[in-house]
Order: C-alpha cells, then sequence, then structure tokens
C-alpha cells in the first residue's frame, strides 16, 4: 500500500465566495478553524466595511467547522473574490482598533443540553458595521466560543443565536452565564 492511500484525510481550511446578487456574496468556509476564528473573520469584516446579513455555522467535528455566511459588500469595493478570507479567519485581531458600541433590545443567556452542554446566547438589536464582531469579543473575553451559530439581519435589526462552549469543549459553568449575561446588558446599557 502506497503512503498515498494510507495518509490522513486533508483537514486543511477552505473558503469559497461567490456572486449571489448585486452586492451580496455567499462565503463558506470549511474545515479546520482554529477556535476564535469567528470573532476575527467578523472583525475584519467590518475593518473592510462588509456587512454580514445572514448565516450559518456548525463545528461538525472535534476540530472541524462548515460555516455559509451571506455578505453585503461596500459600494467602493472593487473585488471581493480577491480578498484573502483564510487570512482574516487567521489574522489576530490585537492591536486592531475598538469597535463599535452595540445596543441590545433582547439578551437571553441560558444552559442548553445541545452540544453536550453549551449555553445558549440569543440576542438581538439595531444592527450596526461590527455587531457581531462586538459580541463574539465579549464571549472571547469569558473564554466561551461558539460550537454553532444562527445569524439573521432583517431590516434594522440583528438576531442573533451562539451555543458557546469553553476552551477544550468545556460545558460552561453558572458562574459562566452569570458572567457573560451581566457582560451583554452592560454592553447593551453603555452603548
Amino acid at each position: 500500500m502506497s503512503a498515498e492511500a494510507i495518509s490522513a484525510p486533508s483537514f486543511s481550511p477552505r473558503a469559497t465566495i461567490a456572486l449571489i446578487s448585486g452586492s451580496r456574496y455567499g462565503l463558506e468556509l470549511r474545515g479546520y478553524l482554529k477556535p476564535g476564528w469567528s470573532g476575527r473573520l467578523a472583525g475584519r469584516l467590518a475593518d473592510e466595511k462588509i456587512s454580514v446579513l445572514r448565516g450559518t455555522g456548525r463545528k461538525i467535528s472535534a476540530i472541524n467547522w462548515e460555516a455559509r455566511l451571506e455578505l453585503e459588500m461596500p459600494p467602493l469595493l472593487k473585488m471581493p473574490e480577491q480578498l484573502d478570507y483564510l487570512a482574516m479567519v487567521c489574522d489576530p485581531l490585537s492591536g486592531r482598533p475598538e469597535l463599535p458600541g452595540i445596543m441590545l433590545d433582547k439578551i437571553s443567556v441560558k444552559p442548553d443540553e445541545r452540544h453536550a452542554g453549551s449555553l445558549l446566547v440569543d440576542v438581538s438589536g439595531p444592527d450596526r458595521l461590527g455587531f457581531l464582531a462586538s459580541l463574539l469579543r465579549v464571549f472571547s473575553f469569558y473564554s466561551l466560543f461558539p460550537v454553532e451559530m444562527e445569524i439573521e439581519t432583517a431590516g434594522n435589526v440583528a438576531s442573533n443565536r451562539f451555543w458557546l462552549k469553553g476552551i477544550g469543549s468545556l460545558t460552561p459553568t453558572a458562574d459562566d452565564q452569570a458572567n457573560l449575561h451581566a457582560a451583554l446588558t452592560d454592553l447593551g446599557r453603555n452603548s
């Protein structure tokens, strides 16, 4: 048997982008995406003035993800197909400018049985550029990361649901729940 026949399958991340219509594009990501990838991507998209209109993402194994996002490109962005979306997923966030404040009209943080015990966070508020990145930054501050997410923008309202786990897929504790709820409440109050 050749070495090629017994080699491990490739988990290399892949990104594909395709025009949906007008200035809307579909971005699909698959493969091994390091913890915190969604926050890095959301931050870099906000830097480029690219809005995330809707999407889903789910960790499909211990190390692999599948995610599909619908993006609204800014009018001056000439070639969205030529942006390096995988670099955005890997780009560190340190030294980046502060994200804009967001308002939250609805905040729900509760334990959920999905993913062998996770924290379900359901939030909504007036949409603005950087909304998603701001939320993901708060989660990462508490070392909580999505294992599944649903993103939806209807009109000017962003409604997002996240199932969060701790580092190493640890189930979040009651303290994690209380701390995150307080942080999200403060986020909405201080904006």
